[in-house]
């Protein structure tokens, strides 16, 4: 289930404060880092809640 989360996560680059002014700092790594995960970890979590796959989880047990 998570490589369709990831390509579909993959499209487009997050546009982030470090891309932008090119700070390569410890912190803006971090910060970009957390922003990734907390984006990983959303769009999980409403795939999982989607509609489709709580009519899927219903219809298998």
């Amino acid at each position: 289930m998570l490589h369709r989360i990831k390509s579909r996560a993959t499209k487009f680059a997050p546009v982030t404060i470090s891309a932008i002014f090119g700070i390569h700092t410890h912190e803006a790594i971090i910060r970009d880092l957390a922003y990734w995960l907390y984006r990983q970890l959303q769009e999980a979590y409403e795939y999982e809640t989607s509609d489709a796959v709580v009519d899927e989880a219903i219809g298998v047990s």
